[in-house]
């Protein structure tokens, strides 16, 4: 069988992700290529997430630029150089490992004559912003959305499709007419064994008497690292101690604000420390248990946030956005607490209540129990099962 992933991204969690589920599929007698643009191939992502994995691993390269101002033309785009790299390749098999954008597309071509999408090749997708979907998303266009998602599940377009979102899940559970399997994925974190808080901060410099406050992964402004400079500039007023950790590759947004004062004055005091770089499965584990608390202050986020699993995995509390499915799943499973990170003193004030509460071993065992259905292992499994079921019964028809 002939395996197709199709990302035509590489920043963010995207190759990262891939490379976290790449694995699973490797066990299986499959042909697989990635089918992915000349940037991606060229980013240093590239080679730290998937070096290991080239000798097995053909390259669909895809010739045309990426249109990034508009969604309907990046979604004509993605949809036109799917169908380009699956017949080109002669897939079997397509993973489109980020559906996002460009599903609706796909909804309403089910109502057009004729089909941009392959036909011949079994589809597979993965989707992480199911926010249309929530109860109180009530706009024309979410519930517009939420018709061509039906549409979507009816028609089957994707035999598979994987949402990452507890809340968008639990509406999907109450569509009576689905020709789609829909299951909620794992979200890949690394359960290593635990770190004491002293010596992963003495492994990433930090001073092992003050409270680290951390957001790590992409630092961005969708991601409210704004709101974390806030909140950490109120602290400064009334806290002598907290630090704030920034660790990621940083957007340009972000490091304007710290160009600005009174950032660049917290930067060179230490009150903010900014490590601007990639970070591997270790790095991040290591700023989770070196982490007196991790924020995630995604103020206009759809789906879950992988930085409050990290959390869990190194047994350390979160303090997180007040909605969405990132709320849900702090509150229900007792990760830590959710704010208004929009008001600054309020998540300031936050901060400190939290910093302040205790976290006892059965917290951090309990959290960690938590987060051990997310490992990497059991995100391979499930990112796998269709491809292996498919392997399976291909290999008892020759039988």
């Amino acid at each position: 069988m002939r395996v197709l992933f199709f990302e035509p991204n590489h920043s963010g969690h995207h190759l990262a992700y891939f490379s976290r589920m790449l694995p699973g599929f490797l066990e299986l007698p499959i042909d697989i290529a990635l089918a992915t643009t000349e940037s991606a191939i060229e980013s240093s992502e590239f080679e730290i997430c998937l070096g290991n994995y080239l000798e097995r691993l053909e390259i669909v390269k895809i010739e045309t630029q990426m249109p990034r101002r508009s969604p309907l033309r990046n979604a004509r785009w993605r949809i036109r150089e799917l169908a380009r790299a699956t017949e080109s390749w002669r897939a079997d098999h397509v993973c489109v490992l980020y559906a996002d954008g460009f599903w609706e597309l796909a909804a309403l071509e089910t109502l057009l004559p004729g089909r941009a999408l392959p036909e011949r090749s079994t589809l597979e997708a993965w989707i992480y912003r199911g926010g249309f979907a929530y109860p109180d998303s009530n706009r024309f266009v979410d519930k517009f959305r939420k018709w061509l998602f039906r549409r979507l599940l009816k028609c089957g377009v994707f035999e598979k499709i994987h949402l990452d979102d507890e809340l968008a899940i639990q509406y999907v559970n109450e569509i009576s007419e689905v020709n789609t399997e829909v299951v909620l994925p794992a979200n890949p974190v690394a359960i290593l064994n635990r770190r004491k808080m002293s010596d992963a901060k003495a492994a990433l410099g930090l001073p092992p008497d003050v409270p680290i406050v951390s957001l790590s992964g992409q630092i961005a402004k969708y991601k409210g690292a704004h709101l974390a400079l806030k909140a950490i500039e109120v602290l400064t007023k009334t806290d002598g101690e907290v630090r704030l950790l920034l660790a990621g590759p940083h957007d340009d947004a972000t490091k304007d604000l710290l160009s600005m004062p009174p950032f660049p004055s917290l930067v060179q005091t230490g009150r903010v420390v900014s490590k601007d770089e990639w970070l591997n499965t270790e790095e991040m584990f290591c700023i989770a248990s070196a982490s007196d608390l991790v924020i995630a202050p995604y103020f206009n986020h759809s789906g879950r946030s992988s930085i409050i699993l990290w959390a869990a995995a190194a047994g350390r509390p979160v303090l997180a956005v007040d909605r969405g499915c990132i709320r849900h799943v702090v509150e229900t499973q007792g990760l830590g607490r959710t704010c208004d990170v929009l008001n600054p003193n309020e998540f300031a004030k936050a901060i400190e209540e939290m910093l302040a509460r205790p976290w006892s071993e059965i917290d951090a065992h309990r959290v960690r129990d938590y987060a051990k259905q997310h490992s990497i292992e059991n995100y391979q499994r499930l990112s796998a099962a269709l491809v292996r079921k498919r392997c399976e019964e291909r290999e008892h028809e020759t039988r």
